[in-house]
């Protein structure tokens, strides 16, 4: 996946709205897929995983009209995770058969602690689960390159940008220093050298909403590739061009026979 045009101040709240107004209006159509793609399974995991973006990409609109755009951060990384491997699927032929392998093989584990730690009256029902997890793993094999590091770095040639912005978002995610750090405020006067704020600085606001904005874009357009005859494919790349960005997409199609 590779991207091509310069930044333009654009108002990406906007471009977020338009774009959800999209997925709402396809929504509604009658969608036939592409048979050629890799593997059938492929439309089905990005149909899912684009209407997961659309739906986390409208909760951050909903917080930024809240003014509370730090709350947002890990649902853009969410949209951001939604969209990239999206993408990841659409462009490596095995990546369907390790996303789903991938899945069940943590499933399994999960039954398996259950299983552990006394089940009780549902022993049977987990057991019974258990042997499906088992079954399902041995037809799709062991799951390669599904790590969401390996993902985006299949996609951005090698460089990390893509996973640098993941793991940017990922710190303010999650418990650690770097939430702390919103919340207070350098004062050699104070005693500890630092001031609480009865609000977070957030001064990377404008990127999150930029990131939320291109990165539902994606997803929709890798779902509309998806799509026979490509419906939405002009709508989108009018919005893209707005947004200062082109995206060249690889497909994974089913080799030619002979």
């Amino acid at each position: 996946m590779s991207a091509e045009g310069p930044t333009a101040r654009v108002d990406h709240r906007a471009a977020i709205a338009e774009l959800l107004a999209l997925w709402e209006n396809q929504a509604r159509d009658k969608v036939t897929v592409r048979t050629d793609l890799a593997n059938q399974m492929t439309p089905l995991l990005i149909r899912g995983l684009t209407a997961h973006a659309a739906d986390s990409a409208r909760a951050v609109l909903t917080l930024y009209r809240a003014s509370q755009p730090v709350a947002a951060v890990p649902i853009v990384r969410a949209v951001m995770e939604d969209a990239l491997t999206a993408a990841w699927l659409l462009a490596e032929p095995d990546a369907s058969r390790s996303f789903v392998s991938y899945g069940v093989t943590q499933r399994k584990l999960a039954l398996r602690e259950l299983l552990l730690r006394g089940a009780g009256d549902s022993h049977a029902a987990i057991t019974a689960r258990l042997e499906e997890c088992r079954e399902l793993i041995e037809q799709l094999d062991t799951p390669k390159g599904h790590l969401i590091e390996q993902r985006f770095r299949s996609l951005d040639g090698g460089d990390g940008g893509l996973y640098l912005a993941y793991r940017l978002a990922s710190q303010l995610s999650h418990a650690s220093p770097s939430i702390v750090d919103l919340y207070l405020a350098a004062d050699e006067r104070a005693p500890q050298g630092v001031v609480l704020r009865p609000h977070a600085a957030h001064d990377t606001a404008a990127m999150w909403i930029s990131f939320t904005a291109m990165n539902l874009l994606h997803a929709l357009t890798v779902w509309d590739i998806c799509r026979v005859g490509r419906p939405d494919q002009g709508q989108l790349e009018a919005i893209g061009d707005l947004l200062g960005l082109r995206t060249k997409y690889a497909v994974a199609t089913v080799p030619p026979e002979g």
